[in-house]
Parts: C-alpha cells; sequence; structure tokens
C-alpha cells in the first residue's frame, strides 16, 4: 500500500509564500512515493479557481505554477472544503480540473489513512 500524505493550505493569494510552501511539499512528498491530497479550506480555496495558479509568485521562490503542474502531473488531488467555497461563491465550474468540493466527512477520512499530515 502507498504512503499517504495529507496537506492542508487555508492561505491563499495573500500570503503566497504559504501557498508556494505547501506545494514545495507536496512535491518533495512525491519524491518519496507519497500519494498527496490537497485540502484547501478558508483563503486557500482560490488556489484551485482556473487561472489563479500562474498569478501567485513570491521572492525569489519559482512560480507557483511550476510546483502545481508537477503536482497535477503527479496525480495530486485537490479537494476544496464545501463551506469554504460556498462563504467564497466558488463552484465547480470555476476549478481546475483535478479538483473537487467535498464536505469535512471527506477531510477527516484521509487525515485518518494518512500517514503524514501537514498543514500551512
Amino acid at each position: 500500500m502507498a504512503k499517504k500524505a495529507f496537506i492542508a493550505l487555508t492561505s491563499g493569494p495573500d500570503n503566497p509564500e504559504k501557498v508556494i510552501g505547501a506545494f514545495i511539499m507536496a512535491n518533495a512528498a512525491f519524491a518519496m512515493d507519497y500519494e498527496v491530497t490537497m485540502w484547501l479550506q478558508s483563503g486557500g480555496v482560490f488556489t484551485a479557481v482556473k487561472g489563479m495558479f500562474e498569478r501567485i509568485t513570491y521572492k525569489d521562490y519559482d512560480p507557483l505554477e511550476i510546483y502545481v503542474k508537477n503536482f497535477i502531473e503527479q496525480g495530486g488531488k485537490f479537494y476544496l472544503c464545501v463551506c469554504a467555497s460556498k462563504a467564497r461563491n466558488i463552484t465547480e465550474k470555476d476549478l481546475v480540473s483535478n479538483a473537487q468540493i467535498v464536505g469535512a466527512g471527506r477531510a477527516m477520512l484521509d487525515i485518518s489513512e494518512s500517514d503524514l499530515v501537514m498543514f500551512y
């Protein structure tokens, strides 16, 4: 059975260093043969909106879209908190193709099955 990593991201475009940091860690987990799920909550839900990846940059870090491209190619999954998405008027049609809006039960299931849990 593959190892699993669960990374929760509550920061959005207003805190690009945290957003990029979460994806750096996700890519490091892929390099260590983990399956990775990214849980987006609060402002973090904005990072799965189409076109947002290309706009998030921070100082000397590589642009977010480089990390996200690898995340998607490696089979990473985005799950967005249903309440946070509704509060920000985000629907599934606004999202990149591998993102889903789900309830807290899905997050709890993934946390309980994960070998590694990180919060940003």
